[in-house]
């Protein structure tokens, strides 16, 4: 009969688990479709479950003129104009990928895209036709094949039947847009009279995870089904071995215990006896065997145990709380023998029944001196290593304490040396040292505030600073890196950014060194890029800060290594992971700290750009009009 109502249940067990691989196959094959399929909207449709409204930007800076521009043989005025793109997406599906075609019908030039790349077609059917895909926020003027005008800013020419493709950039999140959220990407016209954007279609796919529809619901079912079929059958094999082993376990005298437990008795509560199922021959030949089991536990533990322990041993041993104790499972008590050092004494219940009064239990006797030997090791070792480390920390904050020291009288000195000397070639390297003393300061500070932001002892220091005395700074150290190298720095700084500022100017200090030290020590020849842009939101200026290089660029595995890890910053915020190494992972650490995130942009061969925003609140909001500070060098070139 149970043979029988076995085969039954792994019939329908098999049914079920085929039906549960139908459904897998035919969920996977529903996603895989709908996931590949192109959905294609005219213009702004509204009605759609997803398109995009190009519009024009309105504020005040994204309209303008530029004048006396010479066009075939004449000075005419262009109209320029920000326009924007908003990808609306109203479905409940994540949008997954998309392109954007706008075809044009008047005359007009494209200057500027972000963040994708732009395919543009130019005389699109003619002997002329010419295409080409470019980033317009970053490209090489000698790279461009299509026709384009140039005096500062690259206007590629369009007219009546040529064509622009947008793709956007996953790396600036223009991709995988989120259900009921909406995106935007801007681009920058120019035009004589009319700017006429309103012919374009917009291509995107879908994505649905497996575990979305119907056809997952169902799987889920019948996996539950299945689950509960296979579990209770496991579970009645389980019961029916754990029955079996029971049973041999019993009929052998518990001889498994034996391999752990130097002594094991078999007790009986309600008839007060104990039977030895494991012994010694010097421990049976102590047992007051005239006794009952309580007396005999109680009498054998009180002339083991060391006095510290007689009053724990006897309250352990107490028979009549047992059944109450071993409700959850076994019992234990340690103590010291007097004879065997370090003893576990532990009770069991045995041939429990439901329902039904504990009647019989087992105790064990187990020599624990090798384990406790053991514990205590691993204690002394850690305390050893902590105490290690303590004085290693000691020493190397006495160490660092003494260099700052040693430092500031040096730049006293040297300071003094600069206010003094009237030589120029003492006074050029006195600059120098002075540089060399803030690039250490800057490493040290750095390397301290990154340990007291690991230990959750790093403290703001927000303090008034002027940015055109701290940019220039920043290239007098940077131009102290780069001494003797190929390398020259350039400096694009906006001149609008407000005169004085308040922020954590210390640690923005810190972060700013270490991107430039890295660009300094990845590349060989080329030049290095210290831009700073700001855009005033009342009381608050944005900040974006970038260093970029021509070096080899990061491999692949840095890269993702160091994004990762600002990942990591980024999930936890500024109580969360950090590093209290060295190099770029302090940077990103410190930049966490101050709510800010460390993006890079790297391509092997070309270089790379380390770029972060940052908000600081305005004191003197007064245009700063910073300028390069050291022009007269020739290896700094300021932009603004």
């Amino acid at each position: 009969m149970v043979r029988e109502r076995r085969e039954k249940v792994r019939k329908i067990l098999i049914v079920l688990l085929v039906c549960l691989l139908a459904g897998i196959m035919g969920q996977t094959v529903y996603i895989i479709s709908y996931n590949n399929r192109v959905h294609t909207v005219e213009g702004a449709d509204a009605a759609q479950a997803a398109y995009v409204d190009i519009h024009n930007r309105d504020d005040a800076t994204s309209q303008w003129i530029k004048r006396d521009f010479a066009l075939k043989g004449q000075t005419v005025n262009l109209n320029g104009r920000t326009v924007d793109g908003t990808f609306i997406n109203h479905s409940g599906d994540l949008i997954s990928s998309w392109t954007m075609t706008i075809r044009i019908h008047q005359d007009c030039f494209v200057n500027q895209a972000w963040c994708g790349t732009m395919e543009i077609r130019q005389y699109t059917g003619t002997e002329k036709e010419n295409t080409q895909t470019l980033d317009l926020r970053n490209y090489r003027l000698e790279d461009v094949r299509l026709e384009y005008l140039y005096d500062g800013d690259l206007l590629i020419p369009l007219s009546e039947g040529d064509q622009l493709i947008y793709y956007p950039s996953e790396k600036d999140r223009e991709t995988n847009l989120a259900p009921q959220s909406e995106m935007t990407m801007g681009m920058i016209f120019y035009y004589m009279d009319v700017l006429d954007l309103s012919d374009y279609t917009v291509e995107y796919r879908c994505h649905k995870s497996f575990a979305e529809g119907l056809g997952f619901i169902g799987v889920v079912a019948l996996a539950v089904l299945s689950l509960i079929l296979a579990g209770g059958q496991l579970i009645s094999d389980i019961a029916y071995r754990n029955a079996m082993k029971e049973n041999q376990l019993r009929q052998s005298g518990v001889a498994s215990m034996s391999d752990i437990y130097a002594i094991i008795y078999y007790v009986n509560l309600e008839t007060d006896e104990l039977t030895p199922i494991h012994e010694d021959e010097i421990s049976e030949s102590r047992r007051p065997k005239e006794l009952g089991a309580r007396e005999q536990l109680l009498e054998m533990t009180r002339r083991d145990a060391e006095d510290s322990y007689q009053g724990i041993t006897r309250e352990f041993i107490d028979i009549a709380t047992l059944p109450e104790r071993l409700v959850r499972g076994s019992v234990a008590c340690e103590y010291i023998s007097r004879e065997h050092g370090w003893t576990r004494i532990r009770f069991f219940p045995a041939d429990r029944k439901d329902g039904e009064p504990l009647t019989k239990v087992i105790f064990a006797i187990q020599d624990i001196n090798e384990e406790k030997a053991a514990l205590r090791k691993y204690e002394e070792q850690v305390q050893q290593a902590e105490k290690e480390k303590n004085v290693r920390n000691t020493y190397l904050a006495g160490i660092a304490s003494r260099m700052r020291a040693w430092l500031q009288s040096i730049q006293e000195l040297n300071a003094g040396i600069i206010a003094e000397s009237g030589e120029e070639t003492v006074l050029s390297r006195a600059k120098k040292i002075r540089s060399i003393g803030r690039i250490l300061s800057f490493t040290m500070d750095g390397g301290t505030d990154a340990s007291r932001l690991a230990a959750g002892t790093l403290e703001r220091l927000e303090e008034e600073y002027s940015p055109a005395e701290l940019i220039s700074d920043f290239s007098e150290i940077a131009l102290t890196m780069t001494e003797g190298s190929d390398v020259t720095v350039e400096t694009d700084i906006s001149p609008k950014i407000p005169a004085r500022m308040r922020g954590d100017v210390k640690r923005l200090e810190q972060v700013i060194i270490q991107l430039l030290s890295n660009a300094v020590h990845y590349t060989e020849k080329g030049s290095i890029r210290l831009a700073v842009y700001g855009k005033n939101t009342g009381e608050r200026e944005h900040l974006l800060f970038s260093v970029k290089d021509t070096g080899g660029g990061l491999p692949d595995a840095t890269r993702q290594e160091l994004e990762e890890f600002t990942k990591r910053l980024a999930g936890h915020g500024p109580a969360g992971t950090v590093s209290n190494g060295h190099g770029l992972e302090v940077a990103a650490s410190i930049l966490s700290y101050l709510g800010s995130r460390l993006e890079v942009i790297s391509t092997p061969g070309e270089g790379t750009e380390f770029y972060f925003e940052i908000e600081q609140t305005v004191v003197d909001p007064a245009p700063a009009g910073v300028q390069d500070p050291r022009p007269e060098r020739g290896e700094a070139r300021g932009k603004a």
